[in-house]
């Protein structure tokens, strides 16, 4: 068994997925591919005001002035047709993207309950595809092109189990070329059932190969292998604004439309967003983009929300913003098994929010975990987001080495008197002291090639009441780095 979705007016649809309140308003699209642009497809208000296809657009304007027009729009077109695709296939895994605007799904070893479990996976599928903002009729039938068939002419659903189910189709239900149709209606044919009762023999003579596809195609002997399809790897919702937007309060309105969208596919995947990626276009100069990784991977609205709202809080632009993009990449849900002295965050997503806000508010390179750069200079560290994995300690990590040397940070600067190159006598703010021992010097120096080069000279000594100090000197000046402990 197979079953074919089929979203009528498809070009129509995918607009108002973006401007759902012009569902009840005469909408018309008209596709520039002809030489003069011409409707290709309207909505029941535009119909009622005498909208047809093939009209201009001036004429169009012309028998009804209130009528809205839209281009056929790329990108939105191609969004609705991936949103169509995940959701097909998770019904089955043997989808084929037939046209546009239509699935054929290949239902084989999904059946347990024969008619009634055809009717739930079509029902289940048309209440996806609408959260999708997508209105889609199904067909179920032996055949691909049967499948298809019923699915043009279905309300919404309709199930052919045997070939009597379609014989009161209008001949128009096959959408035959105006040649046949006018033929067939010269024969007195109107109806699938007289369609059928044609002798095969004469039908190629009479109709051509047109005629006999129909034909074969209406009485179930026309089957094919499906082309199948792979979906796209990353759930994404796209849209270029009709206005130009000023303010963040629309933009975040279509962000939680696009969340909404993408939260609902990745649910009937059984997947996670791992990584979110938002791409704002202006008017003039490059877009902007940002990924988002997310750190305890999740499919709820409102925690990824507010990771872009954190972000867009505090976003400034000079120009207006002319379009959005909106991608996910998926993973799967892993579930941790901590050990006995292994510690998580409670809530990594929050956590990860309050990082964020901080950084806001003190700059991104002034928050987060310090890491040491690739160099041997003191000091030399940079802030980067922290990692939101279960904290264990390395093996090795805990255990003496030695002293400890508890660094002054910043160093604190010193007098430091030497006799034979050697320090002797160190003298802190209020405080002066002799030295004993001492042990270097020590040279290091490097980074000779940039603007930050660096040269030190390093001294261990121990002061007159037993403490250990390590002292250094930067070109004339000297400091204590720190006290042994």
């Amino acid at each position: 068994m197979f079953a074919a979705i089929h979203i009528p007016g498809f070009y129509l649809q995918a607009s108002l997925r973006y401007e759902p309140g012009l569902r009840a308003q005469p909408v018309a699209i008209v596709d520039e591919g002809a030489k003069a642009a011409r409707i290709v497809q309207f909505t029941r208000a535009a119909r009622r005001a005498g909208i047809r296809e093939g009209m201009t657009s001036t004429q169009g304007l012309a028998r009804c002035p209130g009528l809205q027009l839209r281009y056929r729009c790329p990108d939105h077109e191609r969004m609705a047709a991936a949103a169509l695709l995940q959701c097909a296939v998770c019904c089955s895994a043997y989808v084929e993207a037939t046209g546009d605007g239509i699935c054929t799904l290949d239902l084989k070893g999904l059946l347990k309950d024969g008619a009634s479990g055809f009717q739930e996976i079509a029902q289940s599928l048309i209440r996806r595809l609408r959260r999708q903002e997508l209105i889609a009729k199904i067909g179920i039938a032996a055949t691909p092109g049967l499948a298809l068939l019923a699915a043009r002419n279905a309300r919404p659903i309709l199930h052919v189990t045997c070939l009597e189910d379609l014989h009161g189709l209008p001949i128009a239900a096959l959408a035959p070329s105006p040649d046949l149709q006018r033929t067939l209606r010269r024969l007195g044919i109107r109806r699938l059932r007289e369609f059928c009762e044609l002798p095969p023999e004469g039908i190629a003579a009479r109709l051509g190969e047109e005629g006999l596809l129909h034909w074969k195609c209406v009485m179930g002997k026309s089957t094919r292998l499906l082309k199948l399809a792979a979906p796209r790897e990353t759930f994404e919702e796209a849209t270029e604004f009709e206005n130009e937007i000023e303010l963040l309060e629309p933009l975040l309105f279509m962000i939680r439309r696009f969340l909404d969208r993408i939260a609902d596919r990745l649910a009937a995947a059984y997947l996670v967003v791992g990584t979110l990626e938002l791409r704002i276009g202006f008017t003039t100069g490059p877009d902007a983009t940002r990924a988002f990784p997310v750190p305890a991977p999740t499919r709820d609205v409102e925690t990824l929300f507010r990771m872009l709202f954190t972000h867009l809080e505090g976003f400034q632009s000079a120009h207006p913003i002319k379009s959005l993009h909106l991608a996910a990449t998926p993973c799967k849900a892993v579930k941790d098994q901590l050990g006995l002295f292994e510690a998580s965050l409670r809530d990594p997503n929050q956590f990860h929010q309050t990082l964020a806000r901080l950084s806001a508010l003190v700059g991104a390179d002034r928050a987060g975990v310090p890491v040491k750069e690739n160099t041997f200079r003191p000091d030399a560290f940079r802030l980067q987001p922290p990692a939101f994995h279960a904290a264990t300690l390395s093996p090795g990590t805990s255990g003496s080495r030695g002293l400890a040397l508890r660094r002054f940070r910043p160093p604190r600067p010193a007098h430091v008197f030497t006799m034979n190159h050697r320090p002797v006598s160190v003298v802190i703010e209020d405080f002066s002291a002799p030295l004993g021992e001492s042990s270097g010097p020590w040279f290091s120096s490097g980074e000779w090639w940039d603007r930050h080069a660096w040269e030190r000279t390093e001294w261990e000594v121990e002061s007159s009441d037993g403490r250990l100090y390590r002292l250094f000197q930067q070109g004339n000046d000297w400091y204590i780095d720190g006290i042994y402990d």
